[in-house]
């Protein structure tokens, strides 16, 4: 969470800099290097924590679990636009996601050990994560949509006031 905070503080202010100066594409290129830099250091201070042997690659799953929630999120994004359309592709999705889970539930070595989510304490930490991940996500896009279309305020600007609420997630 301090990580996902401090990229909240960081990613503003530097995203608004690169696009009130090279265009908004250069948020995508600022990756590229910081994915560089962080693969290097996942080698070198992340130990290696390997089983003694490789689990099996189900390329099948993986396809399954990538369209179903795919398709849900497509569905999802539909809803405002075509209420209709939008809510039978996202249960279309939802079909596609339960039917992942349940084989998962079935195979000896799953992609995803859905057992887990039998345990209280973990069900309740991933709801927490996700939900307060959702909020916080939509809380600093929403607010840099109105700062910036309905203010007029810059990129840059809009970075500053989000670093506030970035700082105190990193120190929580």
């Amino acid at each position: 969470v301090a990580v996902y905070g401090a990229a909240n503080t960081i990613g503003p202010l530097v995203g608004g800099y690169l696009t009130d100066h090279w265009g908004w594409q250069w948020v995508f290129w600022i990756c590229v290097p910081i994915a560089a830099v962080a693969a290097l250091l996942t080698r070198i201070a992340v130990p290696n924590t390997r089983a003694p042997a490789a689990p099996p690659w189900h390329p099948g799953w993986v396809l399954v679990a990538a369209v179903g929630l795919g398709v849900t999120v497509y569905g999802v994004q539909r809803l405002p636009f075509a209420p209709g359309l939008g809510a039978v592709v996202g249960m279309a999705g939802a079909v596609v996601v339960i039917v992942f889970l349940r084989a998962q539930r079935r195979l000896r070595d799953p992609l995803l050990r859905v057992d887990l989510f039998g345990d209280r304490g973990f069900s309740a930490a991933v709801g927490t994560i996700i939900v307060s991940a959702g909020v916080t996500l939509g809380a600093i896009y929403l607010t840099s949509l109105h700062l910036q279309n309905d203010r007029g305020w810059s990129a840059s600007a809009t970075g500053l006031v989000l670093l506030w609420q970035a700082i105190a997630t990193t120190v929580g």
